[in-house]
């Protein structure tokens, strides 16, 4: 795993603003804008520098400067608050979804900067593999056995990350403890008595 540092944006959308109704990238610019309720978010950028949370300005000011450049009516601006924090990341980005050696530890990790993108999709997956059921597509390469044997001969970071940690527990015996990166987005409560959810 390997912390990839990112920014985002948030700028509240007042009557009479243009924002996007729906999530629009710029893949170009490598710039996601999300429009969250009454608010505007702005993801880019991806910094290697370990576990360093602290808001770099000239980044942030680039950031800024393109985002007024490119949807200069979408949001206040003058309101706008700056985040930056840690996205644990594959090599690859493709997350790592599945079981683990321990009967009661599950993992959906690994997204890097497509957290907010597959959120919700791998924990909908996650929550049928905790169920026994079949996933909806093969899992080729998203499953920490093959992660694992691949990444053998893969040079190790020097600096790791904690992923955030979400207790899932059910009403029974049931408990699971699901390591998920990206639980601000999207993530199911399972009780696998009576196969029920909470999202």
């Amino acid at each position: 795993m390997y912390p990839l540092k990112g920014y985002s944006l948030t700028a509240p959308i007042r009557a009479g603003d243009v924002a996007p109704e729906i999530s629009v990238t710029d893949f170009e610019r490598k710039v996601l804008y999300a429009r969250i309720g009454d608010k505007l978010r702005v993801a880019a950028m991806v910094d290697m520098v370990g576990e360093d949370l602290t808001l770099d300005a000239k980044r942030v000011d680039s950031l800024v400067r393109q985002v007024r450049a490119t949807m200069p009516h979408a949001a206040d601006y003058g309101r706008m608050t700056a985040w930056a924090g840690l996205r644990p990341a594959t090599p690859s980005s493709a997350p790592i979804i599945g079981a683990t050696p321990y009967s009661n530890l599950w993992l959906n990790v690994g997204h890097g900067p497509l957290g907010f993108t597959f959120a919700c999709g791998s924990a909908a997956v996650l929550a049928d593999l905790m169920r026994g059921k079949a996933p909806p597509f093969a899992l080729d390469g998203l499953t920490l056995r093959q992660i694992s044997a691949r990444s053998r001969n893969i040079e190790r970071p020097r600096a790791s990350i904690p992923v955030p940690r979400f207790l899932l527990t059910s009403p029974a015996e049931q408990q699971f403890l699901v390591i998920h990166s990206n639980s601000s987005m999207c993530f199911w409560k399972l009780d696998l008595t009576v196969n029920r959810f909470w999202s």
